[in-house]
Parts: structure tokens; C-alpha cells; sequence
């Protein structure tokens, strides 16, 4: 018995983050956002750190988008 939690990187799933992004600035809220990873073992670690590593970075770099300097 068990289950397998499996996700796509962000900006790739079902969530319409800039849809909620704009929903947030109309209401001029502000929030924080936190990019959290469940990513599936690989083989090996280094492979699963790397992975871990591409995905994080694909996903700051499409969350920036939303990030006013």
C-alpha cells in the first residue's frame, strides 16, 4: 500500500499563477512566495540532487516574472 505524490515544474501545472498573481494586485496584496520541491529519487543522489537543483532554478526563474524589482 502507498502513493506516489508526483507534480510537474512550476508554471507548468493546472495552477494559473499569473491569474492569482493579478487577482492579488488588485486587491494590492502583496504576498511572499515559497517554491517548495517534492521531487522523485533518481538512481542515484547526485542525480536526484541534480534534478532537485534544474527544477528549483526553472522555477525561480518563472517566479521572478511576478517579482517587481
Amino acid at each position: 500500500m502507498g502513493f506516489i505524490v508526483k507534480g510537474c515544474p512550476v508554471g507548468r501545472g493546472q495552477l494559473n499563477i499569473p491569474w492569482i498573481v493579478k487577482s492579488l494586485a488588485a486587491l494590492r496584496v502583496e504576498p511572499s512566495i515559497l517554491l517548495a520541491s517534492w521531487t522523485l529519487e533518481q538512481p542515484t543522489l547526485p542525480e536526484t540532487i541534480a534534478l532537485e537543483d534544474a527544477l528549483a532554478r526553472q522555477g525561480v526563474s518563472y517566479l521572478r516574472r511576478f517579482i517587481p524589482e
